[in-house]
C-alpha cells in the first residue's frame, strides 16, 4: 500500500530557511523575518517589527543589557508575525565608527601559464591591507572592493581579471571597516537576544544593494540614508561602491532646531515633525520650514562629498533616500535642487514600491541585510562582500573572544 501525501508530509517535513534582518538605530530596533524562495531572487518578508532602542547613544551600545532586552523586544514580535523562528540572523552596521580606506594591492602571479588566479587576487588584497596595516587599528574590515586592476602596468577596463594573463597586476581596493569595540558590542546584544549571527554588513552597503537597481549601480548612483544620529551615503559605479562617507548629522537634528526656534521640549518637538500631534497652520509652516532647511544642508554636505569625488552632478542614476528623515515634507525636491540628479525615496531593487517590499524607506537596512546573507549563503553574493577567507577568519576568531 502506497502511503499517502499527507503522511509523507508528516515524515519528511519541508525544511523552510527563515533568516532575520537586524537593524539596530540610535531611536529604533528594527528586526524583519524572512524565508528564503527557491524560485525567487528576493526574500519573502513574513513579519517585522520595532522596539525602541534602549543602551545606545550615538549609535553607540552604552548598555549591552539594555540593547539585547531591545533587540529581543523587536525580534520576537517579528517572529511571532511571521508564525515563524529565524534560524540565524544577519545585523547591519552603522553609525559614525563606519570609515573608508583606501590602498593599492600588487602581486606577483604565481602560476607558470601566467593565468591570474583567485589567490594571486588574495594576495593582492593582503598586500594593500599590509599598507593600511596602522590605520586600521582599532577597526575590523567588513567589505573589501576591488575598483579598478592593472596588469604589467596596463589599466583593464573589467570587472575583474581572474582568468586573464600576466606577470604582474595591480588592484585598487575600496574596504569599508568598522570599530571593533562597537562591532563586538553590536554581535553580543544580537547573540543574546537568542539568535545566531550568521553575517555582518555594513548599514549604507546592505541598504543600497537592496534599493538600487543593477541598472542603477552599474551607471553611476547614490543612496543616502537619514538617520537619527547619522547621515550616510554609498556611491556606486560600474556595479561597484566606489565611496562611502557618514558624517554626524542625522533627523534629531531637525527636532533640536525645532525645539530651540520653537522654545519646546524635544519630545513635543519631535511629535510636531512627525505630525502626532496637533497644531495650527502658522506652526505647521514654521516646523516644516526648519525642517527643510536641515535637509537642504545635509544635501550640500552631499554635494561637497561628490565634488571631493568628482561625482558631482555625474551619477545618471540619481540618488535614493531611506531611513526615517526620508519622510521629510518634500525631500526628493530639495535633494534634486541641490545636487542636480533624479531623487526618489526608496525602492526595493526589482523596481516596486518599498511600501511593497518594506513597507517604508527606514526598513531599507533590515530587509538589505537579508537579501545580502541570502545572496551569500548561495554563492552569488557581489564581489567583495565580505573579504578574503584568511581575513575574514581573523575577524571572527578575534571577536569570538568578546562573545560568551
Amino acid at each position: 500500500m502506497h502511503a499517502s501525501l499527507e503522511s509523507l508530509r508528516r515524515l519528511f517535513p519541508s525544511r523552510k530557511e527563515i533568516v532575520a534582518g537586524i537593524d539596530v538605530g540610535s531611536y529604533h530596533v528594527r528586526a524583519a523575518v524572512a524565508e528564503k524562495a527557491p524560485d525567487r531572487n528576493t526574500p519573502i518578508l513574513l513579519g517585522r517589527a520595532l522596539a525602541p532602542s534602549r543602551g545606545l547613544r550615538h549609535g553607540y551600545i552604552i548598555n549591552k543589557t539594555a540593547a539585547t532586552k531591545a533587540v529581543r523586544q523587536a525580534l520576537e514580535t517579528a517572529q511571532e508575525q511571521a508564525n515563524e523562528r529565524a534560524s540565524q540572523a544577519f545585523v547591519g552596521v552603522g553609525g559614525v565608527g563606519l570609515d573608508e580606506f583606501r590602498a593599492t594591492g600588487e602581486a606577483i602571479v604565481s602560476r607558470a601559464d601566467q593565468i591570474i588566479s583567485a589567490a594571486d587576487l588574495a594576495a593582492a588584497q593582503e598586500h594593500a591591507l599590509e599598507k593600511l596595516k596602522p590605520s586600521l587599528q582599532n577597526y575590523a574590515i567588513l567589505h573589501a572592493f576591488p575598483i579598478s586592476y592593472t596588469i604589467d602596468g596596463k589599466q583593464m577596463p573589467v570587472p575583474s581579471i581572474e582568468g586573464m594573463r600576466g606577470n604582474r597586476i595591480a588592484v585598487d581596493f575600496l574596504f569599508i571597516a568598522s570599530i571593533e569595540k562597537h562591532l563586538s558590542d553590536l554581535i553580543e546584544a544580537v547573540q543574546l537576544a537568542g539568535v545566531d549571527v550568521a553575517g555582518v554588513y555594513s548599514s549604507p552597503i546592505a541598504a543600497a544593494y537592496a534599493m538600487l537597481s543593477r541598472e542603477q549601480r552599474h551607471i553611476g548612483a547614490a543612496l543616502a540614508n537619514i538617520g537619527a544620529h547619522t547621515l550616510s551615503l554609498v556611491v556606486f559605479e560600474k556595479d561597484t561602491p566606489i565611496s562611502l562617507k557618514v558624517f554626524p548629522v542625522g533627523s534629531s537634528d531637525i527636532t533640536n532646531d525645532i525645539a530651540l526656534a520653537l522654545q519646546i521640549e524635544p519630545r513635543e518637538a519631535e511629535l510636531l515633525k512627525i505630525k502626532k500631534i496637533a497644531a495650527d497652520d502658522a506652526v505647521r509652516e514654521r516646523v516644516q520650514e526648519i525642517s527643510q532647511t536641515r535637509v537642504r544642508e545635509m544635501f550640500q554636505l552631499i554635494d561637497q562629498h561628490l565634488q571631493s569625488i568628482n561625482r558631482s552632478r555625474l551619477l545618471p542614476g540619481g540618488i535614493v533616500i531611506t531611513g526615517g528623515g526620508s519622510a521629510t515634507s518634500q525631500v526628493q525636491d530639495i535633494a534634486r535642487s541641490v545636487l542636480a540628479l533624479p531623487a526618489r525615496i526608496g525602492l526595493d531593487s526589482s523596481g516596486r514600491s518599498a511600501s511593497v517590499a518594506v513597507r517604508d524607506a527606514s526598513w531599507a537596512v533590515a530587509y538589505g541585510v537579508i537579501v545580502l546573507g541570502m545572496q551569500e549563503s548561495a554563492g552569488i553574493a557581489p564581489v567583495g562582500i565580505n573579504p578574503t577567507p584568511s581575513l575574514l577568519r581573523s575577524v571572527w576568531d578575534w571577536l569570538r573572544g568578546y562573545l560568551p
